[in-house]
């Protein structure tokens, strides 16, 4: 299948290079400090950590999402699809939270949100198991939401504050990734955004970085990200994502009735500590 790309912004190399070599932390090096981790998150929008999760945790994700993903495509073989198709919601929470407790991400997230480990809390109406294809991108250029640059604070409760995405697939020459618009400037930005603008008034470009398997992006809730210019990309990218807060901040009294309507199905807890 062949799709036309309707945006077209020059990203100049060495700006990517240098932005994403600033910001990647390797575990295999040692472990970063937490507060270097939180800074660049919190000053320019996002941070690569490389080796950050045991791969051999994440077959349970993928496994899930793959049984989902072929099970929903042939209940819906009329190609009667929306952008929902690509989410997937049959992961066993608790479980998935159980792995993540025992990682790096425990430590950034105490750090970031400067408290205990025990009040972290992660929604579980907000782990998204997601896949895009070939298939996935055809259904989603109709409606016009392929590249779907956001701001997840425009849509998501502003006590979550800190996002991670965790691929489950390899992302490099022959897969997309997710991609960031930067330099991250913090603001807040009426939907959908004006990405042209935004790039032009800020000298901006558009990183996408390859990733392997254990890696993961951690990212300010007010970094613009999307999946940009990687329709030719024929691997299909599978991935998980997911968003903490605190028990200070998203107590389930200020958040039931705003997070009611997007409980996922079957699920019990509005929240899950670390």
């Amino acid at each position: 299948m062949s799709l036309t790309i309707p945006m077209k912004i020059p990203s100049p190399e060495q700006d990517k290079d240098s932005f994403i070599q600033a910001h990647t932390f390797d575990l295999k090096r040692g472990r970063p400090s937490p507060e270097a981790v939180c800074e660049s998150v919190r000053m320019h929008g996002l941070a690569i950590l490389r080796n950050c999760l045991n791969p051999s945790g994440l077959q349970e994700p993928l496994a899930a999402l793959n049984q989902w993903y072929l099970t929903t495509r042939q209940d819906n073989a009329d190609g009667k699809h929306n952008w929902r198709f690509e989410n997937g919601t049959n992961l066993p929470s608790e479980r998935f939270i159980q792995f993540i407790a025992g990682s790096y991400y425990t430590d950034v997230a105490k750090a970031y949100y400067g408290c205990s480990a025990s009040e972290v809390l992660i929604p579980t109406n907000r782990i998204m198991l997601r896949i895009r294809d070939e298939y996935t991108n055809a259904m989603l250029f109709k409606t016009n939401g392929v590249h779907n640059f956001h701001q997840d604070y425009v849509y998501v409760p502003h006590g979550l504050a800190l996002n991670a995405w965790v691929p489950l697939t390899k992302v490099d020459a022959q897969c997309m990734g997710l991609s960031f618009v930067l330099p991250f400037t913090g603001e807040v930005y009426s939907p959908p955004p004006d990405i042209h603008k935004i790039m032009q008034e800020t000298n901006g470009f558009i990183i996408m970085p390859k990733m392997d398997i254990g890696d993961m992006i951690l990212f300010n809730h007010k970094t613009l990200h999307g999946t940009f210019n990687t329709l030719e990309k024929k691997g299909p990218r599978m991935s998980i994502e997911f968003r903490s807060g605190t028990s200070k901040a998203m107590g389930p009294g200020k958040i039931a009735k705003e997070e009611q309507l997007l409980q996922f199905p079957g699920e019990d807890n509005y929240f899950l500590h670390l």
